[in-house]
């Protein structure tokens, strides 16, 4: 797993979060058995990674800190799997990853649907 997954306390740039993750990942995925192409992971791998690199491309957002906390635990318990669970966090780490950093939430932070609250039009008098 990568040396370090150590983030500064507060809020932190979604780009440099995205760029964490795709070590991450990586990491994952150069466990020895994952490289067999019997193993059917390179396609979801390659998926996975895609979706975390155009996250990574798009323009960056600040994440708040409590979302920030999260993702450094998701990053630290990836480090801690065993090889048992290998296949489930290939699957699942992008989206897991993903859903967390989503800046479409309410104001509380908790996640939401459709729009994010900041883009919400405002309707304005044209009066």
């Amino acid at each position: 797993m990568p040396a370090s997954t150590a983030i500064a306390p507060g809020p932190t740039m979604s780009d440099a979060l995205c760029r964490l993750a795709i070590a991450t990942y990586c990491e994952l995925r150069s466990f020895d058995w994952c490289g067999d192409p019997d193993t059917g992971f390179g396609q979801a791998y390659v998926a996975g990674l895609r979706s975390i690199e155009a996250r990574a491309d798009a323009d960056p957002w600040l994440v708040p800190a409590e979302v920030v906390g999260v993702v450094e635990e998701l990053l630290v318990t990836s480090r801690a799997i065993d090889e048992d669970e290998l296949a489930d966090w290939l699957d699942r780490f992008p989206r897991r990853f993903l859903a967390t950093i989503d800046r479409r939430g309410s104001r509380s932070g908790e996640a939401g649907r459709g729009r994010r609250w900041v883009d919400r039009a405002v309707r304005r008098s044209t009066t």
